[in-house]
């Protein structure tokens, strides 16, 4: 269950050994951080991906009204680079 502190409010994070870091002189370590609606607390990156998927639906629908209403006739070679 996920719990959201509050600015201010003590937090206790237990750590387990359950993976040996000392044979590669590793080491453990928490990150805490922020997050909004869009996953990050910067909200670039969310706006990044939602242009991006807007501008692939746009040239979606424009491939398929292309495809669709505007068909080449199956089978014609002059379509071929090296027939024209």
């Amino acid at each position: 269950m996920r719990r959201w502190s509050q600015k201010g409010e003590q937090v206790t994070v237990q750590i387990d050994n359950r993976y040996n870091t000392y044979r590669f002189d590793g080491k453990k370590s928490v990150v805490l951080s922020t997050v909004s609606w869009m996953g990050g607390a910067n909200d670039s990156v969310g706006i990044i991906c939602l242009a991006v998927g807007c501008l692939s639906l746009l040239c979606a629908l424009a491939f398929f009204a292309l495809v669709n209403f505007q068909p080449r006739k199956t089978g014609d070679l002059s379509y071929l680079s090296w027939n024209r």
